[in-house]
């Protein structure tokens, strides 16, 4: 009987994050996918069922694909890009040398800004007339430009920022999993000859398979999912040549009032990121 009481008193525990979880995360949730189903507009007072009129609208309109090209673009070149620099700091840092631990400090910076302020931030920088950035390519001929207003740029200046403030976390995940790899295979591998690339890709790439696959679904699925520096930046534009999946949705919630619709497209980019990471970690249980 105690044991049974005791066993009760667990879950009890468990009851306020429980119902925290729920009213913050569960009951929203739940209501998005009942407004999904609704052309629900509060401005005109409409609130009336539709069925899958909001997911045809958008899957079959005329800026989903545009929208799903800018969102995996953005979100396949920051992955890449963080893991490739992140790979090569840790590699770096791993090494222990002198003003490692300043360096560290250093990376950290940027992870402790907001991404709000940090789009502010960076769209000074990208100012023709103030920023730094122009000023400084002006002076090896190239012509002054606010890249968040030229097409060719803005989803490339938009990359530029998230990786500037996102690298940081990819480096500390990759330099834990190196610094947890035991010193053995290392010393035995020098004493037969092995050179530092045979090191890289027969021992510590292999050995740290599990830290890479979690970083780099973390990584992705918040890229997917991003959407501060992006509006803070371009709001999408100029045009549409930066708009994500992210920004149509709060384009159309708290500009034109479509909460309906809006929900529609949440819903949307929840089924593709929830289908992407169900997707890799059933790979990774098979491998």
């Amino acid at each position: 009987m105690r044991t049974r009481s005791l066993e009760l008193s667990k879950y009890l525990y468990l009851l306020p994050a429980i119902a925290f979880l729920c009213v913050l995360t569960l009951y929203p949730f739940a209501q998005s996918i009942i407004w999904s189903f609704y052309q629900y507009d509060p401005a005109k007072s409409i609130y009336k069922f539709i069925g899958l009129g909001n997911f045809s609208d958008y899957l079959l309109g005329d800026r989903f694909l545009g929208n799903a090209v800018n969102t995996f673009t953005f979100a396949f070149s920051t992955t890449g890009a963080s893991f490739l620099i992140g790979l090569i700091v840790a590699l770096v840092l791993n090494r222990k040398l002198r003003g490692t631990p300043i360096f560290r400090v250093i990376l950290l910076l940027p992870l402790m800004m907001a991404p709000v302020a940090a789009g502010l931030f960076w769209k000074f920088l990208y100012n023709a007339d103030i920023g730094l950035i122009p000023q400084l390519l002006s002076y090896i001929g190239i012509p002054r430009t606010d890249w968040t207003a030229n097409p060719s740029l803005a989803l490339f200046s938009v990359v530029v920022v998230d990786l500037w403030e996102w690298t940081p976390f990819m480096i500390l995940l990759l330099l834990a999993g190196m610094q947890a790899i035991p010193l053995e295979p290392y010393e035995s591998a020098r004493i037969d000859g092995a050179s530092s690339w045979q090191l890289l890709t027969r021992i510590t790439l292999p050995q740290m398979k599990s830290t890479i696959a979690i970083a780099v679904l973390i990584r992705f699925m918040d890229a997917l999912r991003a959407f501060d520096i992006l509006w803070m930046l371009t709001q999408g534009g100029p045009g549409r040549v930066s708009e994500t999946i992210s920004v149509t949705a709060f384009i159309y919630l708290y500009l034109n009032y479509h909460v309906g619709y809006s929900a529609a497209i949440a819903v949307i980019m929840i089924i593709i990121t929830t289908g992407i990471s169900m997707g890799f970690v059933r790979y990774l249980t098979r491998k």
